[in-house]
C-alpha cells in the first residue's frame, strides 16, 4: 500500500480519463505470449474505456510445447483476468456489452473457437473455458498484428526509458 501511495504523491499531474464509445463501456484484453525452451512468458493488459486498469506478467506454470500452446496459455489467462475485471465492474453497476480480446497468434484464435483436429485436442481442452464464454456471447477474440500487440512489452525485455513506456502503456495524461 506504502509504494502506491507514495506513487500518487509523486504523480499528482497524471490521471486516467474513461470516456464511453459510441454511448456504452468496453473492455479490451490483450494477451501476449514469448515462447521459450523451459518456461514462456505471458503478458497481459486490461484496458477500460481506453485507460489500462490491470496488467500482468509472469512464467506460465507449465513447460510449453510450441508457440501455439505458449500463446493458448496467455490466451486462457487474459480471459480470466478480463472476466475478474467485468466483474468487478458489474458490481459496480457498470454494464459491459461484450469484453474483446485480442490475441496475436492465428493458432489460438482457431483453438478458442472449438476448432482443430484431434492431434490439438489436449491445447482445445485448456482452453474450453474461453471456448463456453465465446458461445455464450460474453467475449469475442479478435486478431491483432503483433505491431498493435498492447501486451507484446509485458513479455520482453524493457529498455529506454521505462518510465514513458510505462505511462503510455498504463494510458495516463497530463491534468492540465
Amino acid at each position: 500500500k506504502q509504494r502506491v501511495l507514495r506513487y500518487l504523491k509523486g504523480t499528482p499531474h497524471w490521471g486516467l480519463r474513461f470516456e464511453k464509445a459510441n454511448g456504452t463501456w468496453h473492455v479490451n484484453g490483450f494477451g501476449d505470449a514469448s515462447f521459450a525452451i523451459k518456461r514462456s512468458q505471458t503478458g497481459i493488459v486490461i484496458v477500460f474505456c481506453g485507460c489500462t486498469v490491470a496488467w500482468r506478467t509472469g512464467k506460465q506454470p507449465q513447460v510449453a510445447k510450441s508457440t501455439a500452446d505458449s500463446e493458448v496459455t496467455a490466451l486462457a489467462a487474459t480471459v480470466v483476468l478480463a472476466e475478474y475485471i467485468r466483474a468487478l465492474l458489474e458490481s459496480m453497476l457498470i454494464s459491459i456489452p461484450m469484453t474483446r480480446i485480442h490475441c496475436d497468434n492465428r493458432a489460438a484464435i482457431v483453438l478458442s473457437s472449438g476448432e482443430g483436429s484431434w492431434k490439438t485436442k489436449a491445447l482445445a481442452n485448456r482452453v474450453q473455458g474461453v471456448k463456453d464464454s465465446v458461445q455464450r456471447g460474453e467475449i469475442e477474440i479478435l486478431y491483432v498484428a503483433t505491431n498493435d500487440q498492447v501486451a507484446d512489452s509485458l513479455t520482453k525485455f524493457l529498455s529506454g526509458n521505462k518510465q514513458s513506456v510505462a505511462r503510455s502503456l498504463l494510458g495516463m495524461i497530463p491534468i492540465q
